[in-house]
């Protein structure tokens, strides 16, 4: 059987977003000289007070400006450094979902392998709307947010990966089901993948706020804008504090929209999905992934 990652010098996770990279990046970061040990090098990024960052947004920058030739630069750094050790070059950003077409002209001449997690767009509608309300100034309610061509984006829907199969080939990329079952263990997962010790991590970060966190937030962004960034973020650091540490229940998605509604979306993003599975297996058990390689 051949290693997933055997004559691969760079391994970029790309997200999905929604889909445990906070925590993945988190744990990589404050774990990077025994990810060395173990034949990865994982350049460190910043963190805010909650343990949250972008990952490798220095890079991501670089692509959403449009400055294919400065990420390339800052790649090939990396990948430099990561020979100098000795290892593979592990570097993850939910930026890079959706910039495949730059990110490929980014990449150096080098052996690489795209890792990322699909989640159903049903949850991972609700948890987008979620990061909109908390980041990105949201005022709709989620029974409008369902009606916006938003709830369609790619990094909703996972449709990101078709653009990331014509870029690349599927034969480069590895795909893994994503889960919110309290038995799935995003990082256990990875680390299997990666054949690297397991970070035991007691809980998630950047949870979804509480739905009354939410609502307040909501509530506050009709007075907000871009020009409140600075009042944005203290919001949020103190909002997603509250949430990361109170757990009440929170309702599922069709008793929020209602049957109808939930009905129509489900089928929308069953079109997504259906195209997708044209091109990758995304229903195995997670544990088959390392075999298919």
């Amino acid at each position: 059987m051949s290693y997933v990652f055997e004559n691969v010098e760079v391994i970029f996770h790309i997200g999905a977003p929604k889909t445990g990279s906070s925590l993945i990046q988190k744990v990589f970061c404050q774990n990077s000289n025994i990810l060395r040990k173990s034949g990865f090098y994982y350049p460190k990024h910043g963190l805010d007070p909650n343990g949250i960052s972008g990952g490798h947004w220095d890079i991501v920058s670089c692509l959403e400006k449009g400055d294919v030739l400065q990420a390339k630069t800052l790649i090939t750094k990396y990948l430099e450094d990561a020979r100098r050790f000795g290892c593979k070059l592990l570097l993850s950003a939910e930026g890079f979902f959706t910039n495949s077409d730059r990110l490929t002209s980014a990449i150096p001449d080098c052996e690489f392998k795209i890792v990322a997690f699909f989640r159903h767009p049903l949850e991972s509608f609700y948890s987008s709307y979620n990061q909109d309300v908390k980041r990105h100034y949201l005022k709709f309610t989620i029974s409008e947010y369902a009606l916006l061509k938003l709830a369609e984006r790619p990094a909703i829907t996972g449709e990101a990966l078709i653009d990331w199969e014509r870029n690349v080939g599927k034969d480069q990329m590895l795909i893994i089901p994503y889960s919110e079952e309290d038995s799935f263990d995003v990082m256990e997962v990875f680390c299997k993948i990666l054949k690297v010790p397991y970070f035991n991590t007691p809980r998630r970060i950047n949870l979804s706020y509480t739905p009354c966190a939410l609502e307040l937030k909501r509530m506050l962004n009709l007075i907000l804008d871009h020009n409140s960034s600075s009042m944005n973020s203290q919001l949020d650091y103190m909002l997603q504090a509250y949430s990361d540490t109170h757990f009440p229940i929170r309702p599922k998605l069709n008793q929020i929209l209602g049957d109808k509604e939930y009905e129509v979306l489900n089928e929308k993003y069953s079109e997504k999905i259906n195209k997708i599975e044209n091109f990758f297996v995304i229903n195995q058990k997670v544990l088959f992934y390392r075999e298919r390689f």
